[in-house]
């Protein structure tokens, strides 16, 4: 069993792990260890320790292919706050000291199921739906890619108990992901592989931009919901729309007419390559201060409409 050391600050791998759409692949050991236990490098152990994590695997690739699930060199720092644009600037930088060292975690050689689990979650709770079922899928196929595009087992279809949205319209998104996966993985320009993905009915930006994000590694790709848009306006930050799949589809970014209310393109503008970072966060520390109402710790609770 090989082993290396990576530099990395984030101790917590069970909070680290939760946004990811890598989630489905993993094992949660405790709140220092990770497992791969699906997909590319399955059997890989990360083990976060004083500032470091220790990855195991019997292979050398996968030691090296740990890095690149971390993204060690991409992490929240205030620091990089001087950086942004207000009126996010200052809630930015009391966040990224709050998460100092966090990164966003996936697994870009898993595509298929990434992609496949930004499919399943939307229009759900990722946690209690999402993850079981792509849990169910990725037991059921040896490659989710090839057999998803054809048809959901009734058996999973069964074992969720209902006859979810989501589960009936993987196969044809799936199928429309294989014809294009090549173009895709080779592409370059974020904006052909946004518009690629959107073409397919029941893709919608969302979708793309965590694909981007997660796949691609596009960093200023931030995958924006109501959700986050909620958390925005009660920062403050007012006045924002998701992105419209038919805006998308026929403008460019700087040619939009909806552009001025796009929170898409806000968050890259005054974020830049760390857009995708922050809106990881809000997700989690929604999870930790909105919604159980822990106002009074909340670290941004000072620009919080719903503190005040």
């Amino acid at each position: 069993m090989g082993t290396a050391l990576i530099e990395y600050s984030w101790m917590d791998a069970e909070l680290l792990a939760r946004p990811s759409f890598a989630y489905p692949l993993l094992q949660v050991v405790d709140k220092s260890t990770l497992r791969k236990v699906r997909g590319f490098c399955a059997g890989l152990e990360l083990k976060f320790l004083n500032g470091k994590v220790i990855a195991r695997h019997e292979r050398e690739v996968c030691l090296r292919y740990a890095e690149l699930m971390l993204d060690p060199e991409h992490r929240a720092d205030p620091s990089v706050a001087s950086r942004f644009k207000e009126p996010i600037a200052s809630i930015a930088r009391e966040l990224f000291a709050f998460y100092r060292g966090f990164t966003v975690l996936s697994s870009p050689l898993d595509d298929a199921a990434i992609f496949a689990a930004i499919l399943l979650s939307r229009y759900t709770y990722f946690h209690g739906n999402t993850v079981r079922w792509m849990e169910l899928l990725l037991d059921y196929f040896s490659d989710i890619m090839e057999k998803a595009a054809w048809a959901v087992p009734e058996e999973v279809i069964g074992a969720t108990g209902a006859q979810s949205r989501q589960l009936l319209d993987l196969p044809m998104c799936m199928k429309h992901y294989v014809l294009i996966r090549h173009k895709l993985l080779e592409e370059t320009d974020w904006r052909r592989i946004r518009i690629a993905l959107m073409y397919c009915k029941g893709i919608g930006p969302k979708v793309a931009d965590a694909y981007l994000l997660f796949v691609k590694r596009v960093r200023d790709a931030a995958p924006v919901d109501r959700n986050l848009l909620k958390l925005l306006t009660k920062l403050g930050i007012e006045g924002l729309r998701v992105p419209d799949k038919r805006f998308c589809l026929k403008y460019s970014c700087s040619e939009c007419p909806i552009a001025s209310s796009c929170a898409r393109k806000f968050m890259s503008d005054v974020l830049g390559e760390y857009a995708g970072l922050f809106q990881t966060i809000a997700y989690v520390h929604r999870d930790i201060f909105c919604e159980p109402f822990r106002c009074n710790l909340c670290p941004v609770r000072i620009f919080c409409s719903a503190y005040s």
